[in-house]
C-alpha cells in the first residue's frame, strides 16, 4: 500500500519507508515494496516518480535523488532494508533539472565544441560522446575520458560544470595511465598474466562449487536460475580465477567495465554495447527475446571454439584480443538483429549441442559476465533493473551444461543475491519460491606470492596480502615509478576511488583508513560493511545464509596500511577522527572497549610520526618511548637491558587475534609490520607489539589498558602492572610462557580525570612476591600511567576527539541522534526522552512513589 499525507500525521511503524517532498509525505509499506520487487534506491525512485507527478511538472525529465538527514545522499544501490523509518525520519526528495552545458572535447590535434547540450549526469556525457559522429573516429574500446584536471571524468566534474556552464573533456589515447587506478594498462595486463599460484587448491574447490550449483539447478529448474556469483574486494583475483577455470571449461567472457576505465581484462566493447542496447529496449513481459540473443551468443562462440580445435585455453586467449571480440560480437549482432520482431514460438532450443553426452551433469559451457554491476545501472523505459530482466530470461534456459557466472564487488553485486526478505523472485507464478544460489567469495589468494623476497622494503611488503600488489610490481621490474603508481592506486581504493579525502565520502573513507590501521570490528548489520568491501578494500569473511549480514575485516596487508599512513595527513587527521567518533556513537562499529581503541590510535599516530620524521621503518625502543610520552612522563632507562633498549619496533597497523601467540608468531608479525590485539578477555595484556632484538631474536611491548574514570589505578594494582605482567601469565599454554627475554610492560589507565595525573614504576611499590635477581623481569621496563595527558598528541583538536571517544557510547542525548528543526515542527526536548525511560535516565519528574507516600 502507498499513502500520501501531510507532515502532521502520526508516526508510522518501522516496517514503512517514508519519503518527503516539501510538506507531503509518501509512505510505502514493506509488503507493498516486497510485492513490487523494490530492492534498492534505484527501484524506489522508479516507483516514486509517478507519485510525484501531481507535485512536480514533467517529473520524468527531472533527476531525483533521495537524502537521509542533512548530508547523506543515498546511492542507487543502497538496499531498502536499511531505509525503514518513521515519518519524522522521512527521506528527503531532491529534484535537479537537466542543465544546458557547453561541451569542449579535446582530441588529438584539435578541440570540438558542442553548445547547449542537455546534461544531467555523467552517463549523459558518456552517451553523447559515444553517439556523436564527429567523435567516432577517436573512440576505441579502451579510450579514457578525462576532466580538465587530467583525472578520470566523474560526477564531480559534471557538478562543477553546472555552475560554470562548460565541461572540458579529453579523450585519452589507449596506452595512457588509467587515472582511476594509476596503473598503466600494459603493466596491468602483464600482472594479470603472471603464473597462477594456488596453494589451497582453490581452482578445484571452485569447480566443485560450480558443478554442484549447476546440478542443483538442472535437477529442479523451476526453483532455480542457472547463474551464481563471485564477489570479493578488489585485488583478490576474481577474473584471474576464471582464466584458470577457462582452461577446463569453454568460457564466453563478457566484460561490462565502464568505458572510462583502462583496467584489465578490457571492456568487451561490442558485446557490452549490445547488452546495453538490448537492456534499454527490452520490455517487461518480453524477456524471452533476450533468450534469442543468448542463443546467438552461444552458437557463434561455439563455432569459434571449433575453429580453435576445442582448445579451451586458446579459446580464452583469443577473447583477450580486441579485434577478435569485435569480429565475433559483430557476427552475433548480425545473427540476432531481428530480435525485436520474432515471436516467442520462434525461439527454440537451438543449443542442443550442450545437452548431448553430459552424463555427469557438469558445466560444459560457461558464460562469465565481469564487472556485472553495469546490469544494475538505471534503465530508461521501465522501473526494473536490466539485471532482473536478464534473470527472467535465464529462467527460461533449460540447456543442461550451460551456466552463467557474474563477477563483481559486493555493494552492487549484492543486488544479484539480495536478502531473502527483499527478493521479489520468491513470488513465483506457480507459487514455488525461486531460490538464489549462495555466492562464492572465499578466494584464498591472500599471501599467495609470499615467497618473493627483495631488498627493497616496499616490494618485500607487497608479498603480504592480496596478489594484486606483488603481481603488478613483478610485471614492471624496471619501472622506477611502479611502487608510486601502486601506492597511489591503494590510496584511491581506500578513498572509494576519489583523488583526495576531501572529495571522498568522508565517513566511510575515515572508517576504511582507520580500520586498515587499528583493526576495528564493523557491525555485521551495517550497510557500510558491504560498501567497505565494494569500494574501500575490506575483505568479506562470511555472509549469513539469509544474506542479511556480513562479517568483514581488514587483514594484515602492510602495503595497504602504508597507503593509509600516507592519508593520515595533519589536515585530514582531525576530520578522520571526528567522522569515526560519530560512527561510534551511531553503533556502526562494534562496541569494543573504548580505551583499547584510543590506545591503538595513539600508538599508530606515534608510529606514523616516527616514520615521517626518520624516514625509516624501524626505530629503537628509546626513540619509540620518547615519541610516545611527554618529557615529564618518560620512564627512566637506568638498569634496563641494553639489548632491549637497542631493539626495534616497526609496526604500522594492528590485527586482532583469537589465539595465544607463540615465538614464531612474533617474527611473523614483525615482518608484516603488524602489532596485535590479544584475544578477548586474555589475562594480563590487551596489546602486544613485537620487538626485534639486536641478537635477531624477538621480544614484546605488552600494554594493558584501563578506562576507569574515578580511580587512579585498578583494584589489583600494582600487581596488575608488575607481577601479573609477565610471559607466564599473558602467554599461558604457549611456548612463550617460559620465555626469558626482557620486555617492555606499559600500564595505561586512560580514563582517570581526578586531581593530578600519575606516572610511576610499579616496581617501586611493595609487591606480593620478590623476583629472582637473574629473572628477565629485573632487566625489563615497567611503567604505569594514570590519566590521558602523559602522551604526545601534538594537536589539541586530536587530543579532544580522542578523549571524547574514551567516554563515548550510544545515547539518544548525543548530537548524532538529535533532530531539531523548529520550522518543520521537530522540537527536540531532553525531558521527553527521560519521561519515556524514567528510571533509566533518572527523570526528576518521576515522583509517583513520593506522591503515594504523601497521600497516605
Amino acid at each position: 500500500m502507498v499513502t500520501s499525507s501531510s507532515t502532521s500525521s502520526a508516526q508510522a511503524p518501522s516496517n514503512e519507508v517514508h519519503v518527503r517532498y516539501n510538506d507531503q509525505t509518501i509512505t510505502f509499506n514493506r509488503e507493498w515494496l516486497n510485492g513490487g520487487g523494490v530492492i534498492n534506491v534505484e527501484d524506489l525512485i522508479g516507483v516514486l516518480k509517478p507519485k510525484l507527478r501531481k507535485f512536480i511538472e514533467k517529473v520524468s525529465d527531472k533527476v531525483i535523488t533521495l537524502h537521509r538527514g542533512e548530508n547523506e545522499v543515498l546511492g542507487s544501490e543502497t538496499l531498502i532494508s536499511g531505509l525503514y523509518n518513521t515519518e519524522n525520519q522521512a527521506l528527503h526528495v531532491v529534484v535537479d533539472e537537466t542543465f544546458l552545458i557547453n561541451l569542449i572535447v579535446k582530441v588529438p590535434g584539435k578541440e570540438l565544441h558542442f553548445h547547449n547540450q542537455r546534461i544531467s549526469s555523467l552517463n549523459d556525457v558518456i552517451a553523447f560522446t559515444k553517439r556523436e559522429e564527429s567523435l567516432a573516429q577517436f573512440i576505441t574500446y579502451n579510450t579514457s575520458f578525462l576532466g580538465d584536471d587530467k583525472q578520470a571524468l566523474d560526477q564531480q566534474h559534471v557538478a562543477t560544470a553546472r555552475e560554470s556552464g562548460t565541461l572540458n573533456i579529453t579523450l585519452s589515447s589507449p596506452n595512457t595511465i588509467d587515472t582511476g587506478s594509476e596503473i598503466h594498462k600494459e603493466n596491468l595486463e602483464k600482472a594479470f598474466n603472471v603464473d597462477y599460484v594456488d596453494h589451497d587448491g582453490m581452482i578445484n574447490k571452485f569447480l566443485i562449487y560450480l558443478n554442484r550449483k549447476h546440478k542443483t539447478w538442472n535437477n529442479n529448474t523451476n526453483h532455480y536460475v542457472p547463474y551464481t556469483t563471485i564477489f570479493q574486494s578488489s585485488g583478490y583475483g576474481k577474473s584471474r580465477l576464471i582464466k584458470e577455470v577457462a582452461k577446463q571449461i569453454p568460457t564466453i567472457y563478457l566484460c561490462l567495465r565502464d568505458i572510462t576505465s583502462t583496467g584489465y581484462p578490457p571492456r568487451t566493447s561490442a558485446g557490452a554495447d549490445l547488452f546495453e542496447r538490448v537492456n534499454k529496449d527490452l520490455k517487461e513481459g518480453e524477456e524471452w527475446r533476450f533468450l534469442y540473443i543468448l542463443q546467438a551468443i552461444i552458437e557463434c562462440f561455439n563455432e569459434e571454439l571449433i575453429t580453435c580445435g576445442c582448445n579451451t585455453q586458446k579459446f580464452w586467449d583469443k577473447q583477450m584480443d580486441a579485434s577478435f571480440c569485435e569480429k565475433v560480437w559483430t557476427k552475433i549482432q548480425g545473427r540476432s538483429k531481428n530480435w525485436r520482431n520474432i515471436l516467442e514460438s520462434e525461439v527454440n532450443n537451438k543449443c542442443d549441442f550442450i545437452t548431448k553426452n553430459n552424463p555427469s551433469d557438469n558445466v560444459r559451457f560457461l558464460f562469465c559476465i565481469d564487472e556485472a554491476r553495469a546490469l544494475i545501472s538505471p534503465s530508461k523505459g521501465h522501473n526494473i533493473s536490466p539485471y532482473r530482466l536478464f534473470r527472467r530470461a535465464l529462467r527460461k534456459v533449460k540447456w543442461n551444461g550451460f551456466f552463467t557466472l557474474l563477477l563483481g564487488t559486493l555493494s552492487r553485486i549484492s543486488n544479484f543475491v539480495p536478502p531473502k526478505s527483499l527478493d521479489p523472485s520468491h513470488r513465483d507464478i506457480d507459487d514455488l519460491s525461486l531460490e538464489l544460489f549462495y555466492p562464492y567469495f572465499r578466494l584464498t589468494t591472500m599471501d599467495a606470492l609470499h615467497k618473493n623476497n627483495s631488498e627493497d622494503e616496499h616490494i618485500n611488503l607487497a608479498k603480504y596480502g592480496r596478489p594484486l600488489y606483488m603481481s603488478y610490481l613483478q610485471s614492471c621490474p624496471n619501472d622506477p615509478q611502479a611502487i608510486n603508481n601502486l601506492m597511489n592506486l591503494l590510496k584511491r581504493k581506500l578513498l572509494g576511488g576519489a583523488n583526495h579525502f576531501e572529495n571522498s565520502r568522508k565517513d566511510i573513507s575515515s572508517l576504511a583508513i582507520l580500520s586498515s590501521l587499528i583493526g576495528l570490528d564493523i557491525s555485521p548489520q551495517s550497510q557500510l560493511a558491504s560498501e567497505l568491501v565494494a569500494s574501500h578494500m575490506a575483505t568479506c569473511l562470511a555472509v549469513s545464509e539469509d544474506r542479511e549480514q556480513l562479517i568483514i575485516v581488514y587483514p594484515s596487508e602492510p602495503l595497504l596500511s602504508e597507503a593509509a599512513f600516507e592519508l593520515l595527513s595533519t589536515s585530514a587527521l582531525s576530520q578522520i577522527l571526528n567522522q569515526f567518533s560519530t560512527l561510534l556513537k551511531k553503533g556502526i562499529v562494534e562496541p569494543d572497549p573504548r580505551g583499547e581503541i584510543v590506545a591503538r590510535i595513539i600508538l599508530v599516530l606515534v608510529a606514523n610520526r616516527l616514520r615521517s620524521r626518520n624516514n625509516r621503518a624501524e626505530n629503537n625502543i628509546k626513540e619509540f618511548l620518547r615519541e610516545l610520552y611527554n618529557d615529564n612522563s618518560l620512564p627512566s632507562f637506568n638498569g634496563i637491558s641494553q639489548e632491549l633498549l637497542d631493539g626495534t619496533v616497526a609496526f604500522t597497523h594492528f590485527n586482532t587475534i583469537d589465539y595465544i601467540p607463540e615465538k614464531k608468531n612474533l617474527k611473523q608479525f614483525y615482518m608484516r609490520r603488524c602489532a596485535f590485539v590479544m584475544k578477548r578477555n586474555n589475562p594480563g595484556a590487551d596489546i602486544c607489539i613485537p620487538i626485534k632484538l639486536t641478537t635477531e631474536e624477538y621480544s614484546v611491548i605488552l600494554i594493558q589498558i584501563k578506562n576507569i574514570k574515578d580511580h587512579k589505578f585498578d583494584d589489583k594494582y600494582p600487581a596488575s602492572a608488575r607481577s601479573m605482567f609477565n610471559y607466564g601469565y599473558v602467554f599461558k599454554n604457549s611456548d612463550l610462557e617460559k620465555y626469558n627475554k626482557p620486555c617492555v610492560c606499559l600500564y595505561w589507565q586512560l580514563g582517570f580525570h581526578g586531581p593530578g595525573h600519575y606516572a610511576q614504576d610499579p616496581g617501586q611499590i611493595t609487591e606480593t612476591r620478590r623476583l629472582k635477581t637473574d629473572n628477565y623481569q629485573t632487566l625489563s621496563l615497567f611503567w604505569a600511567t594514570s590519566g590521558f595527558n602523559h602522551f604526545k598528541i601534538n594537536d589539541d583538536r586530536v587530543s579532544k576527539i580522542l578523549q571524547d571517544i574514551l567516554a563515548s557510547h550510544i545515547s539518544p542525548f548525543n548530537a548524532e541522534w538529535k533532530v531539531n528543526n523548529v520550522d518543520e515542527g521537530d522540537n527536540w526536548e531532553e525531558n521527553e526522552i527521560k519521561i519515556m525511560h524514567p528510571l533509566g535516565y533518572n527523570y526528576e519528574g518521576y515522583n509517583y512513589e513520593s506522591e503515594n507516600e504523601n497521600n497516605e
